[in-house]
């Protein structure tokens, strides 16, 4: 079994919501929605993911369960699912593929999600998983996602 902590569990849906309000930057919008969000002192910033937490990968499935992120003094999440807990086994995955939005609020924040296509009670669903970080640290966001997406394409082949 490999582990990956500090995980960010996304949607297209999600993402595109994230985009919407970011780029209209209308704070009252982004106060009233529901997207996840961090709130910096008296600031609140929609972020990429719903939920955070850590990844499990074993020979026959895929483990994810979110985690209560830290509330700082000055930093509290919002919105969040934290009480999240997926297994995918291996024989439900449709596809493993890489994600990129197509128009995102600023290229350097662009994370390469993994795409997961699968199926659940006979529907077709997908999330997209991506390496958690911040800011400056992009390469190793892209560097751990890169990880990840080996381990599950060397599991599923």
């Amino acid at each position: 079994m490999v582990e990956f902590n500090n995980i960010w569990l996304s949607s297209i849906d999600h993402l595109n919501t994230f985009i919407e309000l970011t780029k209209s930057k209308d704070k009252k919008l982004i106060k009233k929605s529901y997207i996840s969000k961090v709130r910096i002192m008296f600031d609140q910033v929609p972020v990429v993911f719903y939920s955070k937490g850590n990844l499990s990968i074993n020979e026959h499935e895929i483990i994810f369960t979110s985690l209560q992120p830290k509330r700082g003094l000055l930093k509290e999440y919002i919105n969040l699912n934290n009480d999240l807990h997926i297994k995918i086994e291996f024989d439900q995955i449709e596809e493993i593929t890489r994600y990129r939005h197509s128009s995102p609020f600023i290229e350097y924040y662009n994370t390469g999600w993994i795409q997961i296509k699968y199926i659940k009670n006979t529907i077709s669903e997908d999330i997209l998983i991506s390496q958690g970080g911040y800011g400056p640290s992009m390469k190793k966001i892209k560097e751990g996602t890169d990880e990840i997406y080996n381990e599950l394409k060397s599991n599923t082949l």
